[in-house]
């Protein structure tokens, strides 16, 4: 069919008895046969397309609505979310999320309570050894890692990327902002960026602790500077060949300034939460590294996985 009317509704306010503002339109595109702008009924018949040159009548219809004054102009595009589902749904997502907790944690509590009641058997028998199985290397779960001055660095901007998340979550949730709404997640992602900067720093100076750092400043200086200073490369990479290509997604050099300027106080932020966390308490484990890593035996060529799998015969 052939839409050759179009509905046209004005959507006004009245300020006073004789001053109107007019909010918004709405367009309805329809198929009507013959052109007619008033319909007989509901179900009236529609404009077919012909293979053959057929006159065609366009016609147009306006109606006038009142509305309630907007607050903001993109009231009317944003639908406010429905608080009691998002509501209903969170709370469904705790409720399974607690009973999966309870079946995991009773399969590890049964699965302890065994493999206690197995050792102690094993124990009564001649030629045991302390460590079998699992313990051959359970002492080396807690040992500095080769790159830890790297690891605690990224583990603060995990934390901080989390936070601006989490944050900015929380704030469409309580209906304070609505994300189609231009430039509102981005500002609460900016102003997430302060606390999580804290927090990040904070929880990287607890790793770097807890792989026996000695300055803290470096891992805060690492932190504020490794993966910001990537996405910033990769941004300045693509103005650049933006620049050149004469294209409006360039950034100028007030946006760059107040990138910088956001990183300096962002910086500065998670030097704090670095701070902190170096005049605060070690993070204690619960088992021991032991000085030297135990050697882990290479599995020979016939038990890696790909052989299994050619070993195992097809179900009938």
């Amino acid at each position: 069919y052939m839409n050759n009317h179009v509905s046209l509704h004005v959507l006004y306010s009245m300020q006073t008895h004789t001053t109107a503002t007019i909010e918004g339109f709405e367009v309805y595109p329809e198929s009507i046969l013959n052109g007619s702008c008033n319909p007989p009924a509901v179900d009236y018949p529609m404009q077919p397309v012909e293979e053959h040159a057929t006159p065609m009548t366009f016609t147009y219809s306006v109606t006038w609505k009142e509305v309630r004054e907007k607050a903001s102009r993109w009231e009317m595009y944003l639908s406010s979310p429905h608080t009691k589902k998002h509501t209903f749904a969170t709370i469904n997502s705790v409720l399974i999320l607690l009973c999966l907790s309870g079946v995991i944690g009773i399969i590890l509590l049964k699965t302890n309570a065994r493999e206690g009641y197995e050792e102690t058997e094993f124990k009564y028998q001649e030629g045991y050894e302390d460590s079998t199985g699992w313990r051959l290397i359970h002492h080396d779960v807690f040992r500095r890692p080769i790159y830890g001055g790297l690891l605690a660095p990224l583990v603060g901007s995990g934390v901080q990327l989390l936070s601006c998340v989490c944050i900015a979550l929380v704030g469409a949730m309580y209906d304070y902002y609505h994300p189609a709404q231009p430039g509102a997640l981005l500002a609460w992602l900016i102003c997430g960026v302060f606390p999580g900067s804290i927090l990040g720093g904070y929880y990287s100076g607890r790793v770097y602790k807890a792989f026996r750092g000695r300055s803290w400043l470096l891992n805060g200086g690492l932190t504020a500077f490794l993966v910001p200073f990537f996405i910033l490369s990769c941004q300045s990479v693509q103005s650049l060949i933006a620049w050149y290509q004469q294209s409006s997604l360039a950034l100028s050099f007030s946006v760059f300034t107040a990138i910088v300027l956001l990183w300096c106080v962002m910086a500065c932020m998670l030097l704090l939460g670095s701070y902190a966390a170096e005049h605060s308490q070690p993070i204690i484990h619960p088992i021991k590294a032991t000085l030297k890593a135990r050697p882990i035996p290479k599995k020979p060529w016939y038990q890696h996985p790909w052989i299994r799998y050619m070993e195992k015969e097809p179900r009938e």
